[in-house]
């Protein structure tokens, strides 16, 4: 049976907790393979890890203070004192920063979630509950295995990193780790909670700033910055300036020819005086199939950023593209969107206008991070700056789930 019990055993360190797997003479000994599991199972053999928690005393729980001492009562009547803490089986599967070891561990966790919730009187390894008298009632606070979990660098992410429940992103997680909203040990061991808190603080933020009449955080700090540098009169001056320009056409430049007949023959004798062209073969490397992958990329495109009214856009102006071909159709550009990336998937580019793409390729003050811009993003819109400007960078839904994808398993 597959489960998992050789990385468990493997890092036991007590000889009497350790054990072994079956010899592989029974696959082939003449006895159905069923049968046999059934009567080793019969008999005492492990199939499944079944010791997450041991017995724990509340007085040891770091909200006894704070929480559970508050049980009301004074005489003991029916005392309740149940709490649980780590087995040391669980200990050494966490502290082996073992991505097989810790599957295990979650997989256990996820089975006894399931199982407080079904069977009705199975105790709780998640919840502490000190009470002194029936009448007084009991109190409850998360358990000493959740205040460990909590405190422990034990998640793994992509990249071989290990963080606190707290700190972990679900998009990260290696394969073979499920998250489910279903599961209340996550809720306990506040699994993602950094990035929720973040995540709500800038939906807060951005509603603030909308109401103020900024599209950005950048918008908002400038104008800050503009409130607190220039004096009103400053300020007025500047915005006097701005409405001149508004109101009539740009000025063009006048250059007058004060003697046509001299700068005539002075641009003749230039003329003969320029070497013709020439040609000369060089030997270059060209990267291969990036034509088709273009092609592909930009039907791909031309699908996600058309409109309903027959309108193409730029993923950064978020407006209709300048230009049309003599065929009818949009120019873009199908750009790169991570300049290093190993392979090249219809996904991974944009559907920007000639200044966008030349911004972004040239002048992209996030170029080295954007990989780590789109696997982290929780909106369709993601802040860049562009030409030293800040500006943001739209997706539709289904681009940006297929760019993450793309992303994780480039990754793997």
């Amino acid at each position: 049976m597959h489960t998992g019990l050789s990385h468990l055993h493997k890092l036991s360190k007590d000889q009497n907790l350790k054990r072994w797997p079956l010899d592989d003479w029974y696959k082939n000994c003449g006895i159905e393979i069923d049968r046999i599991i059934n009567f080793a199972v019969a008999l005492g053999c492990q199939k499944e890890f079944d010791r997450i928690s041991v017995d724990a005393n509340c007085r040891q729980n770091p909200n006894w203070s704070a929480v559970l001492s508050k049980a009301p009562g004074e005489r003991e009547g029916n005392v309740i004192n149940r709490d649980f803490s780590l087995s040391p089986e669980s200990m050494d599967l966490l502290m082996s920063k073992d991505i097989a070891a810790i599957q295990l561990f979650w997989k256990v966790l996820c089975r006894t979630d399931i199982l407080c919730r079904v069977e009705y009187n199975r105790e709780n390894i998640f919840e502490a509950v000190y009470q002194i008298t029936d009448r007084g009632g009991p109190k409850t606070s998360p358990s000493q295995l959740v205040c460990a979990l909590r405190d422990l660098e034990w998640v793994p992410q992509t990249g071989g990193l290990f963080v606190k429940p707290s700190q972990a992103i679900a998009s990260r997680l290696p394969k073979g780790f499920p998250v489910d909203a279903g599961f209340k040990w996550l809720e306990a061991v506040q699994f993602g909670f950094d990035e929720k808190k973040k995540f709500v603080e800038s939906a807060e933020r951005r509603e603030h700033r909308e109401k103020l009449g900024f599209k950005s955080d950048a918008d908002l700090q400038r104008a800050l910055e503009f409130n607190k540098l220039l004096s009103p009169e400053e300020q007025e001056a500047i915005l006097a300036k701005k409405r001149q320009r508004r109101t009539g056409p740009v000025e063009l430049p006048v250059r007058e020819v004060r003697n046509p007949e001299m700068r005539a023959n002075r641009v003749g004798s230039d003329v003969r005086a320029t070497p013709d062209k020439s040609v000369a073969m060089k030997t270059r490397s060209v990267q291969l199939g990036v034509s088709e992958a273009k092609i592909e990329a930009k039907v791909y495109l031309q699908d996600q950023y058309t409109n309903a009214n027959g309108q193409m856009i730029c993923q950064v102006c978020k407006d209709e593209l300048p230009f049309k071909l003599p065929s009818g159709s949009y120019y873009f550009e199908a750009v790169e969107l991570i300049v290093n990336s190993t392979k090249r998937y219809r996904s991974t580019y944009l559907a920007l206008c000639p200044n966008h793409a030349a911004a972004y390729q040239y002048a992209n003050g996030q170029k080295g991070s954007m990989a780590e811009l789109i696997s982290t993003a929780s909106t369709t819109e993601i802040e860049i700056d562009l030409g030293s400007q800040r500006t943001t960078l739209y997706f539709t839904g289904v681009h940006l789930a297929d760019a993450k994808a793309c992303l994780e398993a480039d990754s793997e």
